[in-house]
């Protein structure tokens, strides 16, 4: 495992360009975020199992259901990365990245604009008016099959848009959604050495903050790393001024509670029927993508609600949440 563990690592780095770094795969490996994370955690549990017990038992009969299903995350993984490696998965005219490639070298020495140097390649590509239609014809047919592959996933991304759209219209009016993006809540936080302060929070951010606290993963964050608070937009010149609030704010279960005491009871029930629109049927999305690039069901859990840490300390365990972006529209 630690041999599949550093041909991954290699081949990462070297796809994020990091110096010193070589193609040990001589192609394109597509693994999910922190894959390689999950592979030196999920090691050291095997190490300990083999510490704790005799090295000729089976591994796998001392393996909780958790680690079960994650090594067969795993493994699904790494044999979806490499069987598919270099493979265009949703585009109509090829397969593999190469076929679209060579017809695209073909293209370009047909035209007598194919330089060979990466200098005056950058030159061909850099324009600074050309819409994108025609900047992908100019790579030929190659060039004009990723261009159609793109345009069908924007294509989906907006059937899937209005489909969001339509189920919250449907839930509240546009009035209300507006109310809930704009009025604002005085709240009692406390800031990094545990003294109280005074938070804004607009009705759409407590909601966003009320599904985040009913996902376990994400109370770890709230209760250790707390919250940054994204910036309240103003209402134009006449209006309210924006509010940034740069600071971490820290709570603990007692000031949740109070925070989210705000909310009215149609407030919460929205809320609940969102985040069970977005577990069902964005994990549907989610699951769709993650099957067909990485060869598992990604999102599982119950209740879902999307964590964003922030880019400050994202390097912490528990770092905290960028938690309250929500918009009700």
């Amino acid at each position: 495992m630690k041999g599949i563990r550093d041909v991954l690592a290699d081949q990462e780095s070297y796809q994020n360009g990091l110096e010193n770094s070589e193609d040990v795969l001589g192609g394109y490996l597509d693994l999910p975020p922190g894959m390689i994370d999950l592979l030196d955690e999920h090691m050291k549990k095997v190490e300990n199992i083999i510490e704790k017990h005799m090295p000729e038992e089976h591994i796998l009969r001392r393996m909780d259901t958790t680690e079960l299903m994650r090594t067969q995350v795993i493994l699904a993984v790494v044999t979806k990365a490499v069987t598919k490696m270099n493979e265009l998965l949703e585009n109509r005219t090829y397969a593999q990245v190469a076929d679209a490639a060579e017809d695209t070298i073909a293209a370009l020495h047909q035209r007598g604009q194919y330089q060979g140097t990466a200098e005056k390649a950058e030159q061909f590509v850099t324009w600074d008016n050309t819409l994108p239609w025609y900047a992908f014809q100019r790579f030929g047919k190659g060039g004009a099959a990723i261009f159609e592959e793109l345009m069908d996933g924007q294509d989906k991304l907006g059937f899937n848009m209005k489909k969001v759209l339509d189920f919250r219209k449907a839930l509240i009016d546009d009035e209300t959604a507006r109310a809930w993006d704009t009025e604002t809540h005085q709240v009692d936080l406390l800031d990094d050495e545990g003294k109280a302060v005074k938070a804004t929070l607009t009705t759409a951010q407590l909601m966003g903050l009320y599904c985040l606290s009913r996902r376990k993963q994400a109370m770890g964050h709230l209760m250790g790393g707390g919250i940054r608070i994204a910036n309240i937009e103003g209402q134009g010149k006449l209006g309210r001024k924006t509010i940034r609030q740069d600071d971490h704010f820290k709570m603990n279960p007692e000031l949740l509670g109070q925070v989210l005491s705000l909310l009215t009871d149609q407030q919460i029930a929205v809320a609940d029927k969102m985040q069970r629109f977005m577990t069902d049927q964005g994990g549907e999305w989610g699951n769709e993508v993650t099957m067909k690039r990485f060869g598992y069901r990604g999102f599982t859990e119950e209740i879902y609600y999307p964590i964003e840490t922030d880019r400050q300390d994202r390097m912490a365990r528990r770092g905290a949440c960028t938690a309250c972006r929500t918009s009700a529209r």
